[in-house]
């Protein structure tokens, strides 16, 4: 597996309700991207989006945000329009590009390892 999308929930909190975290993983160098975090009160709607401070001139768009740089959501359509703004970037795109080649170096050092002959 070279790629692990997962979501992680962070706290609870008065002040922000629940907290939690959208990450990219790649498991054969040990390595996670954070790509945004995401929160909202004991109602789904308004979600507050976060993207990493890398994304957040990409997403901003506009949509309406607070001092801290949040997006604000407030339907489930404004929420999948931010999520594909997110995944679509070209930082985003970067990012996975990079991590893919990082995987194939690991990938081919590990085959250039298997080549060397056995020591005596």
């Amino acid at each position: 597996m070279l790629f692990l999308f997962y979501i992680q929930k962070l706290l609870y909190s008065n002040d922000l309700g629940l907290l939690y975290r959208f990450s990219l993983y790649a498991s054969p160098i040990n390595y996670q991207y954070d790509l945004f975090d995401f929160y909202h009160t004991i109602e789904l709607y308004p979600v507050a989006v976060r993207p990493d401070s890398n994304l957040s001139k990409e997403v901003l768009g506009n949509f309406q945000s607070n001092f801290q740089k949040d997006i604000l959501a407030g339907s489930e359509t404004e929420f999948m329009e931010i999520l594909k703004k997110i995944f679509t970037a070209p930082k985003t795109r970067q990012i996975i590009a990079n991590l893919l080649a990082q995987l194939q170096v690991e990938k081919d050092d590990d085959n250039d390892l298997d080549e060397l002959p056995a020591s005596e």
